[in-house]
């Protein structure tokens, strides 16, 4: 990433291993030497895509959501973005369901809120 600021590939895995070293806080400036390196970076999917699992990691979900659905549109990037964004609208607080949560989630009856996520999350699974 010092010689290529721009490859998206290596910036998704600097991302992972950043949030698991909990140093996210160094992210920005590798985001920022890509959107240095290259003005039209900001039209690239892995660009968004990259600052999609960014905002996702800092819980920045809105965020995410949009720089996801940007990615989502490129045949590289699109299955993974499509893949965080159904995660997100499950799940947006990043908790891990268990088979006996999703049980009693059906059971109950849940919020408009939630409903309305779980249709969206299904509406995107049947756009792939």
């Amino acid at each position: 990433l010092e010689k290529k600021p721009n490859d998206y590939k290596a910036l998704v895995q600097l991302l992972g291993l950043l949030r698991g070293a909990g140093k996210l806080e160094e992210a920005p400036r590798f985001l920022s030497r890509a959107q240095k390196q290259d003005p039209r970076s900001s039209l690239h999917m892995g660009f968004a895509f990259c600052k999609g699992l960014y905002h996702r990691y800092i819980s920045d979900v809105p965020e995410a959501i949009t720089h996801f659905n940007l990615a989502r549109k490129d045949g590289e990037w699109s299955a993974k973005a499509l893949e965080h964004l159904i995660e997100l609208y499950v799940d947006p607080a990043g908790d891990l369901l268990s088979e006996d949560d999703i049980s009693s989630a059906e059971d109950a009856s849940s919020g408009p809120a939630s409903r309305s996520d779980a249709g969206t999350a299904e509406n995107l699974k049947v756009s792939q």
